[in-house]
């Protein structure tokens, strides 16, 4: 068997019906499932009995490399080109994205602490703290 990745070119709403690498896994304290489906640039929403709820694709550069919530899990942050996206959990409407000056990457992998502050693993590149500040509009 081969396991190579394919990558794909054209990404149509709602996308293809299986998952194609599902990078990263997240569920909510109020039982939602989040999957990042990394090669169809969408991240996926479920109920715990595996229902589809909802789906958000961004196809413009890489996206839904991978998956954290926010301290009160009302926002999901996701890997989108060199930055993070900024997803409301519910809605699974972006929001917008993160990428200050320096930023390593939208990483392999990344994580929130209780203050908020986001962590991004990047392979090979390292990893990296951004300190939270505060929502702007």
């Amino acid at each position: 068997n081969s396991c190579a990745v394919i990558r794909y070119e054209e990404f149509l709403e709602p996308g293809r019906p299986q998952f194609s690498i599902a990078h990263s896994i997240r569920v909510s304290d109020a039982g939602m499932v989040y999957v990042a489906d990394r090669e169809h640039r969408r991240v996926q929403m479920f109920d715990t009995q595996g229902n589809f709820i909802s789906q958000v694709m961004r196809t413009d550069v890489n996206f839904a490399r991978n998956l954290a919530f926010s301290p009160d899990q009302q926002l999901l942050y996701v890997g989108y080109g060199d930055g993070i996206a900024v997803v409301d959990a519910e809605s699974l409407e972006y929001m917008g994205i993160i990428e200050p000056d320096g930023i390593v990457s939208s990483g392999h992998h990344i994580e929130t602490d209780s203050a908020g502050n986001l962590y991004i693993a990047a392979t090979p590149l390292g990893m990296q703290r951004l300190l939270f500040k505060g929502m702007e509009n």
